[in-house]
């Protein structure tokens, strides 16, 4: 099945501009599942669901500069880490605030594509929604 957010992946991927993309929208409408399907385009693909594996979230502990991060991950996904051809899908972010603070390093670096996804990444005050920086948002 083609979804909307496939082409919007993709022009993403073209042209990332040194930014993470963050995904918000309703729970169970297929983020995730869209974000794997994407992530078949790639050497590699890891997914980091901070509901389903909160320990996970040790991955940010030594230090939140990319480095860092990048060894911690190739310790808990060996063999996996390809520079310059894995995406990193940051699943339900919002329950580790480790993860979002390194979405700016981390797409800075450029070794990683790195997408974010939840249902409570935005801050929403009226009709605003706030997007943290160094990451480009993709909203359903």
């Amino acid at each position: 099945m083609r979804r909307k957010i496939d082409d919007h992946l993709a022009k993403w991927r073209s042209d990332k501009d040194g930014k993470c993309l963050m995904i918000e929208g309703a729970r169970q409408v297929g983020k995730t599942y869209s974000v794997s399907e994407f992530g078949k385009n790639y050497d590699s693909y890891i997914e980091i669901n901070f509901a389903n594996n909160p320990e996970l979230s040790r991955i940010f502990d030594n230090g939140l500069d990319a480095e860092s991060i990048l060894f911690n991950l190739r310790i808990e996904f060996p063999g996996r880490v390809t520079p310059n051809n894995t995406l990193l899908l940051l699943d339900e972010t919002h329950l580790c605030s480790p993860a979002r603070t390194a979405l700016k390093p981390l797409a800075v670096d450029g070794r990683l594509d790195v997408i974010s996804s939840g249902s409570l990444l935005g801050l929403h005050y009226e009709d605003t929604t706030f997007i943290l920086p160094g990451t480009s948002p993709i909203m359903n």
